[in-house]
């Protein structure tokens, strides 16, 4: 659980501090001081402290007359609705904390509170829409209000001075040692908000933020995405979960239910981000990103990357689409579907993900040539990979990847998992010839298909000449 101090001291000190005029305080007044957190990343900050500082929020905006802080809309008055992360910057944290020169979690913590959860998000983001993410996201994890998140607009000192200290740079101007990167070394998962606007795919930070999450950290680290969507009585949060919510119950028809919502032209915007043109608050910082991604090939992979990873959890709607099922080769497709699902699979193949999971809804049926093509669309980088309900098809196209003569043996991939494809003798057949050869797969689920005595029995052999214990699930 989090080290926390009361919320209250910061809601006070809100209280007794306009931003217009600040009155004098003695120093033992609630809220008159802090407690220093020097590593900037154990500045994380809870749930409660996030609903804490929308309360404040709330009790402000009107009441002071908040305009916006972006200079296209004129100074434009603002409720507490559409307060961003920008203008909680002007006109809550820089006064609130300007005493001290420290950030906003200084004032409510009482010591370090290592992150659980990395929040990539950009600060163009209503802080509403923000909290009904994380909120959401509280849910479908099973978490609770101590959970304890990473966002870098209040753990960062944004003052200038020598306490100030920035989260996307180390002190010596470099990114892979920066606070945000230490900061999510700690986690056991990201959680991107992708914002209405796409903002978000037009920031480097943010897309490098992406591309770590993806491919630098753990093969058990966790990645999900959640954006807010309009819907009866206002906004609500939808999020694309890494494996199941609570509420799924472990069952696909769930999952796939509640994330068929989540807005698709979010994952067109995603394909459209690239680190060269994307912005970034100054040239210096652009420039450690790209120096510390390396040449224009890691970049480009780094920009499919950003794109697959919204990609991904789509594919299964997109392969069941019943579009497909009325045409008999890809040859076919001039446009609808079959356009939108090659470029889909162009940005992953060229990705470097190293999970994916693809599901296809109970009662749809994909095309045997959209399965088989997108299977040998896979990325050799992948080192999990689940696909169900894909149809017995699913089983001889990974036997055919896994022996790609341009990809070589795919020997990152050390869990597969092709359980309800409903896969046969003749698919089994091929499967097995290449299980035997990819001795990096150590976990194998093959559970819920059509499999005879016979096909177990080769399969169990090819498992065995790989020398691999427990891990095989017929």
């Amino acid at each position: 659980s989090a080290n926390l101090r009361t919320c209250a001291g910061f809601r006070r000190m809100g209280q007794l501090q306009s931003t217009r005029a600040a009155p004098s305080r003695s120093s033992d007044e609630p809220g008159a001081t802090f407690v220093p957190i020097p590593n900037l990343a154990e500045r994380g900050i809870t749930l409660k402290q996030l609903r804490e500082i929308y309360t404040l929020i709330q009790a402000r905006c009107e009441a002071e007359g908040w305009v916006s802080s972006d200079r296209a809309k004129h100074g434009a008055l603002l409720t507490p609705e559409q307060v961003t992360l920008h203008d909680v910057v002007e006109h809550l944290i820089m006064p609130l904390t300007s005493a001290h020169g420290c950030s906003a979690v200084e004032l409510l913590a009482s010591g370090p509170q290592r992150p659980e959860w990395y929040v990539i998000h950009a600060r163009e983001e209503p802080v509403h829409d923000m909290i009904a993410c994380i909120e959401q996201h509280n849910t479908d994890r099973g978490l609770n209000e101590n959970t304890v998140y990473w966002v870098s607009t209040y753990a960062a000192s944004l003052h200038p001075g020598p306490t100030r200290r920035r989260a996307s740079v180390s002190d010596d101007g470099s990114v892979k040692l920066a606070p945000f990167v230490q900061a999510m070394n700690m986690c056991q998962g990201a959680i991107v908000i992708a914002d209405r606007e796409a903002a978000l795919f037009h920031l480097a930070r943010n897309g490098y933020e992406i591309w770590l999450a993806t491919t630098a950290q753990r093969a058990d680290f966790l990645f999900d995405c959640y954006t807010a969507v309009a819907g009866e009585g206002g906004a609500r949060a939808v999020g694309l979960i890494d494996g199941f919510a609570v509420v799924d119950g472990g069952l696909v028809e769930l999952k796939a239910r509640r994330e068929s919502v989540f807005p698709a032209a979010l994952a067109h915007k995603a394909h459209a981000f690239s680190l060269q043109t994307a912005h970034s608050p100054t040239p210096e910082e652009h420039s450690a990103l790209l120096a510390a991604v390396g040449d224009r090939a890691v970049q480009d992979a780094l920009d499919a990357t950003v794109g697959a990873r919204f990609t991904a959890p789509m594919l299964g709607r997109l392969l069941a689409d019943e579009s497909i099922a009325k045409v008999r080769t890809l040859g076919l497709w001039s446009g609808g579907i079959g356009d939108e699902l090659r470029r889909h699979l162009r940005i992953l193949q060229m990705s470097q993900l190293r999970s994916l999971s693809v599901w296809c809804p109970a009662e749809r049926h994909p095309h045997r040539k959209a399965v088989e093509q997108m299977v040998a669309a896979l990325p050799p980088s992948l080192e999990v990979l689940t696909l169900h309900r894909l149809g017995p098809v699913v089983g001889s196209a990974v036997a055919k990847w896994l022996q790609a003569p341009a990809g070589g043996q795919r020997g990152n991939l050390r869990s597969l998992d092709l359980a309800h494809n409903g896969i046969g003798a003749q698919d089994a057949s091929a499967l097995a010839a290449a299980v035997r050869t990819s001795v990096s797969v150590q976990h194998l689920d093959l559970t819920g298909n059509e499999l005879t005595g016979e096909s177990k029995q080769k399969i169990q052999e090819a498992w065995a000449a790989g020398g691999r214990g427990d891990g095989l699930l017929l």
